[in-house]
């Protein structure tokens, strides 16, 4: 299985609240959870589902320029819970 990361970004964001100060504008950060399916210098694309034969479902484009953090989870077989 592939690493899965926690990835901390800013994304942009809207305001169409009608009249507003010129301080009201704030970045939105957020944090996605997944595996990262390729990365190149510009992006980072990250998928939430991962088959044992490497196919995913979902991929979602983080710009690299947004990113503030980029860690992996470290997940051991003693982390398995039994059913």
């Amino acid at each position: 299985m592939p690493n899965i990361y926690v990835i901390k970004w800013v994304d942009s964001s809207s305001h169409n609240i009608g009249w507003h100060d010129d301080d009201d504008f704030e970045l939105v950060g957020i944090t996605t959870i997944g595996f990262v399916v390729s990365e190149d210098d510009e992006k980072v694309v990250v998928s939430h589902c991962h088959t044992d034969n490497d196919f995913h479902y979902d991929a979602f484009i983080i710009p690299r320029g947004c990113i503030r953090s980029l860690d992996v989870i470290s997940i051991s077989g003693e982390d398995k819970v039994d059913k």
